[in-house]
């Protein structure tokens, strides 16, 4: 059910929910997507645009409120987050809160750093993680806009206090990586990463994007080395109707540091076929 008037717009039932660039929260174009059971109120003037979200899972009440406005060019919101099992007679709770902000243009930039409060029980202390990512894209022609991104994503490294920044609704396959083989476990994730858009090339279009992970405390987990691992990732994607693109990848997951010298097969690869129908 929906309504919308003078502003303010009302959606119960089944639905999708993306804020920003989905890092937080998105509708994932991976596998069967994501969509919530849950109310949608929104609010919008001139200045200013107010989502206030509230869905329910088998983990819990999730609750969001997503305001947003734009400063001269910039666009700016601060999306703030909440899980709670209380409901269900639980006492873990999830806070997030944190700032987006990013500019579009010939040279574009985004900047967003996250705050996360984790509570296990009401008997455990509350642990803390943070989250940070810069990035920046040059236009130097229409197959040539190379855009740099730059993650940290810090957590708790004492093994009895286990936190690290997560995002449990957010996109998959946007950060760190496709292949997903590389996470931010205990101690944390540096993720520097160059990328580029090529466009059209034949009858579909192609991007990919080099990635260089290492752990944000190198004493993490036992390691001496810092450095986690190169990926490469190349997409081509080809439109087969208005609504109807077939994908086709491969990523390269070399690894570097302890993980080449403890496991005998230093190289990975992963080669995936996606269909996507747009409706």
């Amino acid at each position: 059910m929906q309504f919308a008037a003078a502003g303010l717009a009302f959606q119960v039932g089944r639905q999708e929910f993306s804020m920003d660039e989905g890092r937080l929260m998105g509708t994932d174009d991976w596998n069967a997507g994501r969509s919530y059971d849950g109310v949608k109120v929104g609010y919008s003037t001139d200045s200013l645009n107010l989502e206030i979200f509230a869905t329910s899972d088998g983990e819990g009440e999730l609750y969001v409120i997503h305001p947003s406005t734009s400063v001269g060019a910039i666009d700016v919101s601060i999306p703030v987050m909440y899980r709670t099992d209380a409901i269900g007679g639980g006492t873990a709770s999830n806070l997030t809160a944190g700032v987006h902000a990013a500019s579009d243009g010939d040279i574009s930039w985004r900047v967003e750093a996250y705050f996360q409060q984790n509570t296990a029980n009401e008997d455990t202390d509350a642990t803390t993680a943070i989250m940070a990512s810069v990035a920046a894209s040059y236009k130097v022609s229409d197959t040539i806009a190379p855009n740099l991104n730059i993650d940290y994503t810090a957590g708790v490294s004492d093994a009895a206090a286990n936190h690290v920044f997560s995002a449990a609704n957010a996109n998959t396959h946007q950060y760190n990586g496709h292949s997903d083989m590389i996470t931010a476990g205990v101690g944390g994730l540096i993720d520097a990463s160059i990328s580029n858009d090529f466009g059209a090339m034949g009858p579909g279009s192609l991007s990919a994007a080099v990635h260089y992970m290492m752990l944000a405390d190198a004493d993490a987990a036992g390691a001496d080395d810092a450095a986690v691992g190169i990926e490469i990732d190349i997409e081509y994607t080809i439109s087969l109707a208005d609504q109807l693109n077939l994908t086709i990848g491969e990523a390269i997951l070399l690894d570097q540091g302890d993980a080449a010298a403890d496991d005998s097969n230093t190289t990975h690869d992963w080669t995936y076929i996606q269909l996507s129908l747009n409706i």
